[in-house]
């Protein structure tokens, strides 16, 4: 039952390691030098014709500029960091570790540098490995390239737009994990409903691990689980709630006494929250950075009304979605696991409650949002449009109330400028 709790925590540690892969091209460019001297040794190739006088001054300079390289990546990765955190949200550090571009750039870097160290090591005056000193010229010269690259990717990746994107991207992927049918009003009543009947009494477990941020859980095992036991296991705390230590975390619902230590082997729970099953942290960080771009000491808009367009794309994909009740059913049709999941109501209310209320002295921020709100009506099923009419009313409400001017309909329109 463990099982699935080791296998999340190590795909998150090699998703959150910056070390394996140089670590790992540091052992590979060594055995790669001493295949390369072998191949020398055997073939004898004498087609570039390098002296040892200048093959070691070209890999002394070589060894000198990826140094200088993989400092210049590491202070780099200091400062987006700090800028990323300081202008959008600190919400987005992690994924910004997660860059494969920072990993291919410290992995390609660290192989040139070994590369040249191994090759220069094992020079001799009569004899210099041709083959050997080839590659690592065409390493060297390939990990130039990509600097450049990487510097100008890093640059532009500290764009609002480029940032928001990405989170939306990230957004739609697990709202796709976490809900894999399509929307059908005519079948959502058709969940499984069917409760055992010795779901009476009632069993609290407290989460005894660490405090933190619940992950994910496996909901295959708790349901498995629930079957052999005969029983009803309740999630209590939300994907991306804190639970503390104590504090209650199943409500198990059957009438004898289980061993319920092998439910703490189906749940994670970590520092902060991530994208694996917390399918409202993509709204979440966007709107802290619609938050924090319309405060008085960041004054831009404009970022603002880039994060609105990303969230009426993630409103309308979790429009397309079945989000289903919170409830698992093993074969026989019978509920096993209850978990809390959002409504369609909480995701409109977390994508517009605090950026109307934030923007609500700005025109352009409330005429996005209404724009938003009436696009959405226009293309998604009619059995939700109830939350966003009240978020057009909630929209005129906070108009008057703050004396903003609001375009209506049919004349709603976008102001840019």
């Amino acid at each position: 039952m463990t099982n699935w709790r080791r296998r999340s925590r190590f795909r998150e540690f090699l998703r959150n390691s910056l070390w394996i892969a140089p670590a790992a091209t540091i052992i590979l460019a060594i055995v790669v030098g001493r295949l390369l001297r072998e191949c020398d040794q055997a073939l004898h190739w004498k087609v570039f014709t390098f002296t040892p006088d200048g093959a070691q001054a070209l890999l002394g300079a070589f060894i000198g500029a990826m140094l200088t390289f993989l400092v210049l990546v590491a202070s780099t990765l200091l400062l987006v960091v700090q800028l990323a955190s300081a202008a959008l949200t600190p919400r987005i550090i992690l994924p910004t570790f997660r860059n494969p571009l920072i990993r291919i750039a410290l992995s390609m870097f660290l192989f040139s540098y070994t590369l040249s160290i191994a090759v220069i090591g094992r020079m001799r005056p009569d004899f210099v490995p041709q083959i050997a000193l080839a590659v690592t010229i065409v390493a060297n010269v390939a990990s130039v390239v990509f600097f450049v690259y990487f510097v100008m990717a890093v640059g532009m990746g500290l764009r609002p737009a480029f940032v928001l994107t990405r989170l939306a991207e990230s957004g739609r992927r697990v709202i796709f994990e976490v809900y894999p049918d399509a929307y059908d009003a005519d079948e959502i009543e058709r969940e499984p409903r069917t409760l055992p009947s010795n779901n009476g009494k009632v069993t609290l477990v407290p989460h005894v691990g660490t405090s933190g941020v619940l992950l994910a859980f496996d909901a295959q095992g708790l349901v498995d689980f629930a079957t052999e036991q005969d029983a009803v296991i309740e999630l209590v705390p939300h994907v991306g709630n804190f639970v503390s230590r104590e504090e209650a975390l199943f409500k198990i619902h059957c009438e004898r006494a289980i061993d319920v230590r092998p439910l703490a082997g189906m749940i994670l729970v970590g520092a902060e929250r991530t994208f694996e099953q917390d399918a409202t942290l993509a709204f979440r960080n966007i709107v802290d950075i619609a938050n924090k771009a319309l405060s008085p000491a960041i004054n831009d808009p404009t970022t603002a009304v880039l994060g609105i367009d990303q969230l009426q794309r993630l409103l309308r994909t979790v429009a397309g979605r079945k989000i289903h009740s919170g409830r698992q059913a093993d074969a026989s049709g019978t509920v096993r696991l209850l978990f809390p999941t959002p409504k369609w109501e909480q995701f409109v209310s977390t994508a517009c409650e605090e950026i109307r209320l934030y923007g609500a002295t700005t025109p352009r921020i409330l005429n996005r949002l209404r724009l938003m709100v009436l696009k959405l009506l226009e293309t998604i099923p009619e059995s939700r449009h109830a939350a966003l009419r009240d978020e057009l009313r909630a929209l005129d409400a906070t108009a008057a109330a703050a004396g903003t001017t609001v375009a209506q309909p049919p004349a709603a329109r976008l102001i840019w400028d």
